[in-house]
């Protein structure tokens, strides 16, 4: 594991055990993605689940969350976490639920774009993107804003993000 400038561990979390996996089933392609073997255990077979969660461990060996290591994306300069806008825009009363993609539009620019499902219809006749400048730094602000009666859910039950971008493709 890498350490950072306070020579604590940090990294992504990796889980071993029997039940990580039950998801992938039958789906090969997923399982190569997501499965490596125990980078702690060379003697054996030891497959280990990688989580996608960052976590650094303290000096008391806790482990915290600090992150995902496919939301992070690099616009205008900054290194942004596209969880840190979720959680922004997540605490807005009229807000159910919100998903952040980022769009890549060529090969050094690209859009953060916001889906929300919000409350009631009156909702999406509010300016998101004022509401958003308000609360986040200016290069966090997303450019576009989509509502949706709810947001598309993947075979786990979390929002479908790939099937935001290829929406993304058809209404553009």
């Amino acid at each position: 594991m890498p350490q950072n400038e306070t020579n604590q561990d940090f990294g992504e979390l990796i889980l071993t055990g029997p039940q990580v996996g039950l998801g992938y089933y039958n789906d090969p392609d997923r399982t190569a993605r997501s499965f490596l073997q125990n980078p702690y255990n060379r003697q054996f077979r030891d497959i280990a689940y990688r989580t996608g969660d960052i976590v650094e461990r303290d000096a008391e060996g806790k482990l915290h969350f600090r992150g995902r290591v496919d939301f992070q994306i690099k616009h205008m300069g900054y290194r942004i976490e596209l969880e840190e806008i979720e959680a922004v825009l997540a605490t807005l009363t009229d807000v159910k639920e919100c998903a952040v993609v980022y769009r890549k539009i060529g090969d050094s620019i690209g859009q953060i774009h916001a889906f929300l499902a919000v409350e009631s219809d009156q909702c999406s006749a509010i300016d998101w993107g004022d509401v958003a400048a308000n609360l986040l730094p200016s290069y966090m602000v997303p450019r576009k804003f989509t509502i949706l009666t709810q947001l598309p859910k993947n075979a786990n039950g979390k929002i479908d993000r790939v099937h935001l971008l290829e929406f993304l493709e058809h209404v553009q």
